[in-house]
């Protein structure tokens, strides 16, 4: 058998409610980044230890480019979220949070096939300002770049719209054999 090289494969250790789970991220060649799935299922190559998952990627023959797990901190994003105030700039580390949880739980929407609510277009636009501003400041060349506090509107369309895509995708993971918590 052939070993699948589409895009770049990394484990990816996932804390939410203070669980880690594995799972086994694909950087896209030519289509989005996302998580992987097991081979004909809807179920994510997930695994409770570092070494299940690098066996299981093995067995599925996907080259996992780098062993060493990045770091993606659901739990972090929520109470990044919910220390977003009126006129404070993020921190880097409340920025560095936001973009990686938002950055995750999209390529889980991707990897699940669970379509994000964003609301209207006007509130789309918005959601996209408040994502750039994060990534503008996390791709700024200069070692302090301002960030942008965000206004009101951006700082309840953020919570609404990642804390329910958090939601969606805890369910549709149980849905489909892969719970992303235990007990879920």
């Amino acid at each position: 058998m052939e070993t699948q090289t589409a895009g770049l494969h990394r484990p990816v250790r996932l804390v939410a409610r203070s669980q880690p789970r594995f799972l086994l991220w694909e950087q896209g060649a030519m289509e989005p980044d996302r998580f992987v799935t097991e081979p004909g299922t809807p179920r994510l190559l997930a695994a409770d230890t570092l070494a299940e998952l690098l066996a299981q990627a093995e067995r599925c023959r996907h080259a996992v480019a780098d062993p060493a797990p990045l770091e993606r901190d659901i739990d972090a994003l929520l109470r990044a979220l919910d220390g977003l105030h009126d006129g404070r700039r993020c921190s880097a580390t409340t920025s560095q949070a936001l973009l990686q949880g938002w950055d995750a739980l999209e390529d889980l929407a991707r990897a699940l096939g669970v379509t994000p609510q964003e609301g209207s277009a006007p509130e789309r636009d918005r959601l996209d300002q408040a994502y750039g501003k994060l990534f503008a400041t996390d791709t700024a060349l200069d070692d302090r770049p301002a960030r942008p506090p965000f206004d009101p509107l951006e700082r309840r369309l953020m919570r609404r719209y990642l804390r329910g895509l958090w939601r969606n995708l805890v369910a549709r993971a149980g849905a489909v054999g892969t719970p992303l918590v235990s007990g879920d």
